[in-house]
C-alpha cells in the first residue's frame, strides 16, 4: 500500500545524481532502513537481451515539433489560414490560468511565431476563417466573465482590430462560415449562467452583427457542421433535450428545420463532415458517462444512424481529422479508466467510416483534451495545446515498431524480500512512446504492469522477490507490442547502494507476492 506521504521527487533546479540522491535521502528514512536492513545489496543487471515475437506493425505515428511552442494552454482555438499556416488563439494557461499571446505555426520550418496580442484576452471563443483570408474572433470568456466582443485578425499585416459588438455575451458557442461569406453563431452560455437559444450573424462587409432565428432548444458545447448544400447541422449540447436532438439551419431562408434525434445523446463531442456529404459524430458525454459510440447524419433523409464504436470512450472534444479514403484520426480527449477517475489521454485511433471500426495508431507523447487538431497541406496533422506545451505532428504514413530495450537497469535490495528496480527509458521508442513496462520476477514468473505516466527521467518500481537467486527482467511496451527484455542475476553488494534509490520508491511498500494484486500497483516515476 502506498503511504500517504510518498510523492514523486521534484528537486529544485538541475543537479547531478550524487547531489540529488543525497538531497532526497532523509535521516528518517536511513534510520528506518537501518533497523530492517544490515547490508544493502546491489543487483547489477547484465546487458543480455531476449527478443520478443509478439510485436506488430502499426501505421501512423506522432513526433514532437516546435519545441518553443508558447501553447501551454487548454481550449486554444486553431484556424488553418489561406497560406497553409495555422493560427492559434486564446485559451486558458496550464497549469496557471494566464492568457497567452496568439501564435502562428509554420509547417515549412515547423516552428511557432508570436503574432501580436488579442485586443481582448479570451477562452471558450470561436475563430473563423473569412472568405477574404482574415480571421473572426468572437465571444468567449475571461476574468471579467462572458464576452460580447469580437475582433478580426489580418494575417498579412499580423494585426488585430476590434469589430462590431455582438448581440449578446456568449461562450461555449459555435461559429460557421456560410456560403455567402457571413458567419453564423449559435448557442453558448451568458454571464448569468443561462444556456442560450439565441443565434446571430456577422457580416464581414459591414463588420456588424444581426439577430438570426433562435435554435430549439438552447444549446452549449454542441457542434455545428457546414453541409455540402450550404446548410448547417447543429447537433447535441449540454442539456437533456439538446443532447439527443439536432436541427438544420437553412441558409436560403434563414430558418431552422428539425433533423431528428441522435442515436446517442451527447455533448462535448466532436463532429466532422465526410467526403460523401454525411456528418460523423463521435465521443462526448451524456447519461451513463463518456461515449465510445459513433453515429452518422444523412443530410438527404435528415436522420441519424449508428456507425460503429471507438476503441475508447472519449469526451471533452477529442480531436477528429479526416485523413483519406473515409478514415478519421481520433486523438486524445478525456477517458475514464477502471477506477472511473477521468484523465486526458495520449491514445489515438483511426476510425474507418466504411467498416465502422477502429484500429490502433501511434500514441501521442503528451496527454491532451480540450484541444483542436488541424490537417496540414502535407497530409500531416498538427496537435498543439491541451495539457502540454509541446506540439506534435501526426504522420499517417509513419510505421510504428516495438521499442528498443530499456537502459541502465539496476535493482537495489532495501529490505527483506524487497527490491527497488530502476531503469532508463529506451533510446529507441519505435516511433511511439512506451505506455507501460512489463517487469517479471524470476523464477516465479510473477508479472508487474508498470504504467509510464510521465515519459521523462527514470522509472522506479518496488517489487517483492522470493529470495536469493531471483532475477528480474524488464521490457517496454508501446502500441506495436513488447520490446526486448533486459534481465540479469544479482551481482556485487555495497552499503551505500541505498543512496541511489529514490526516496519516493523507498516510501512505497511493494505489492503483495501475488500477480493479480501486483498488476494493479501504480509505478512511481521520477522527473
Amino acid at each position: 500500500m502506498t503511504r500517504k506521504n510518498a510523492q514523486p521527487i521534484k528537486p529544485p533546479g538541475k543537479m547531478g545524481l550524487h547531489q540529488r540522491t543525497r538531497l532526497i535521502l532523509s535521516s528518517r528514512i536511513l534510520e528506518r532502513l537501518s533497523t530492517a536492513v544490515a547490508l544493502v545489496s546491489l543487483l547489477v543487471m547484465a546487458g543480455d537481451t531476449q527478443s520478443v515475437a509478439d510485436a506488430a506493425e502499426i501505421r501512423g505515428g506522432f513526433s514532437r515539433v516546435g519545441k518553443d511552442s508558447p501553447l501551454r494552454h487548454q481550449n486554444a482555438v486553431l484556424t488553418a489560414l489561406s497560406d497553409g499556416r495555422v493560427l492559434a488563439t486564446g485559451g486558458v494557461g496550464f497549469p496557471s490560468a494566464e492568457s497567452l499571446a496568439p501564435a502562428i505555426f509554420d509547417p515549412a520550418s515547423e516552428s511557432w511565431t508570436l503574432t501580436g496580442n488579442l485586443v481582448t484576452d479570451r477562452n471558450g471563443h470561436t475563430a473563423t476563417l473569412l472568405a477574404d483570408g482574415r480571421v473572426l474572433i468572437a465571444g468567449g470568456t475571461n476574468v471579467t466573465g462572458p464576452l460580447d466582443l469580437a475582433e478580426v485578425y489580418n494575417p498579412v499585416t499580423g494585426t488585430w482590430r476590434s469589430t462590431g459588438q455582438m448581440r449578446g455575451q456568449r461562450w461555449g458557442h459555435t461559429a460557421t462560415l456560410l456560403p455567402d461569406g457571413a458567419v453564423l453563431v449559435t448557442g453558448g452560455r451568458n454571464w448569468q449562467g443561462q444556456v442560450l437559444a439565441s443565434a446571430e450573424i456577422f457580416d464581414p462587409a459591414t463588420g456588424k452583427w444581426s439577430s438570426a432565428a433562435p435554435i430549439t432548444p438552447a444549446r452549449e458545447h454542441h457542434t455545428a457542421t457546414l453541409l455540402k448544400d450550404g446548410n448547417v447541422l447543429v447537433a447535441g449540447g449540454g442539456s437533456d433535450e439538446a443532447a439527443r436532438t439536432a436541427e438544420v439551419f437553412v441558409s436560403a431562408s434563414g430558418r431552422w428545420a428539425a433533423a431528428g434525434e441522435l442515436t446517442t445523446a451527447r455533448y462535448l463531442h466532436s463532429a466532422i463532415a465526410l467526403p460523401d456529404g454525411r456528418v460523423m459524430l463521435a465521443g462526448g458525454f451524456g447519461p451513463g458517462g463518456a461515449r465510445a459510440t459513433v453515429e452518422v447524419f444523412d443530410p438527404v433523409k435528415r436522420t441519424f444512424s449508428p456507425l460503429g464504436t471507438m476503441l475508447k470512450a472519449r469526451t471533452d472534444k477529442p480531436g477528429l481529422v479526416l485523413l483519406e479514403a473515409g478514415k478519421v484520426l481520433v486523438a486524445g480527449g478525456l477517458v475514464f479508466g477502471l477506477s472511473t477517475v477521468p484523465g486526458a489521454t495520449r491514445s489515438a485511433e483511426v476510425f474507418d467510416t466504411s467498416t465502422g471500426s477502429s484500429v490502433l495508431t501511434g500514441e501521442m507523447y503528451s496527454p491532451r483534451s480540450l484541444f483542436q487538431a488541424v490537417k496540414l497541406r502535407s497530409g500531416k496533422v498538427l496537435l498543439p495545446g491541451g495539457t502540454s506545451s509541446a506540439a506534435e505532428l501526426y504522420d499517417p504514413s509513419a510505421t510504428i515498431r516495438a521499442t528498443g530495450p530499456v537502459r541502465n537497469l539496476k535493482a537495489y535490495e532495501v529490505g527483506i524480500s524487497k527490491v527497488i528496480v530502476v531503469w532508463d527509458r529506451p533510446t529507441d521508442d519505435g516511433g511511439s512512446p512506451a505506455a507501460t513496462y512489463q517487469l517479471t520476477v524470476k523464477p516465479d514468473g510473477l508479472t508487474y504492469e508498470v504504467p509510464d505516466d510521465q515519459r521523462t527521467g527514470q522509472v522506479a518500481y518496488p517489487v517483492s522477490v522470493p529470495g536469493p537467486g531471483a532475477s528480474i527482467g524488464v521490457s517496454a511496451l508501446n502500441v506495436a507490442g513488447r520490446g526486448p527484455e533486459i534481465s540479469g542475476e544479482p551481482g556485487a553488494s555495497g552499503e551505500r547502494a541505498v543512496e541511489q534509490v529514490p526516496e519516493a520508491a523507498l516510501e512505497v511498500e511493494p505489492p503483495p507476492h501475488s500477480s493479480d494484486l501486483a498488476r494493479t500497483f501504480m509505478a512511481k516515476l521520477l522527473r
